[in-house]
């Protein structure tokens, strides 16, 4: 058995013939006996499995060996943290992996802020041409392993400034807060 770190109780097995089951040992010779190799925190779970005839009580001459493998999850940061610009701008954007194996495969940007990065698999994309509004964004990274771990980010695109003429011989310019959508321009605050 090989998996990433869930929490969750992995159990290996082995398989006997008709007429048999199987017996658990600490080691491929000796006679100290345990149960099947199980863990629920990160580690390798080893035991020596042999087949025992039901009916004499002989044991298999050979013992095979059952591992069960649970590898630690990498985590996930992003960077900058909040991200905020202003309409028709952009930011860089930065996934930071750390732990798991630390060889990482894929990283990936889902959310609906997405289709305004110029690589949603890249680990260091740039988020531009969204309209005002807030955006969520979650980078998953897979290490060599396959395991993941991620962390969601909220972009904040403030809409244009506004030019604002009191009649007093200097203008005034003004950022409205985004807080509608496309559906629903909002109020600027």
């Amino acid at each position: 058995v090989t998996t990433c770190f869930d929490g969750f109780a992995h159990t290996g097995s082995a398989t006997a013939g008709d007429g048999e089951s199987v017996v658990w040992y600490t080691t491929q010779t000796g006679s100290t006996m345990t149960t099947a190799p199980s863990g629920t925190a990160v580690g390798i779970y080893t035991a020596w499995a042999a087949a025992k005839i039901t009916a004499t009580g002989c044991e298999s001459a050979t013992r095979t060996l059952v591992t069960v493998t649970i590898y630690a999850n990498p985590t996930a940061g992003i960077t900058p943290d909040p991200a905020t610009m202003h309409y028709g701008g952009s930011i860089s954007l930065n996934g930071h992996p750390a732990g798991g194996s630390g060889i990482y495969t894929t990283h990936a940007w889902t959310g609906d802020g997405a289709p305004y990065l110029d690589d949603d698999d890249s680990q260091t994309p740039t988020f531009s041409s969204a309209p005002a509004g807030t955006y969520n964004l979650t980078y998953t990274v897979t290490d060599n392993h396959t395991c993941t771990g991620s962390d969601n980010i909220t972009v904040t695109v403030y809409g244009p400034d506004i030019y604002v003429d009191d009649n007093s011989n200097t203008g005034d310019t003004y950022t409205p807060a985004a807080t509608g959508d496309d559906n629903n321009p909002g109020t600027s605050a």
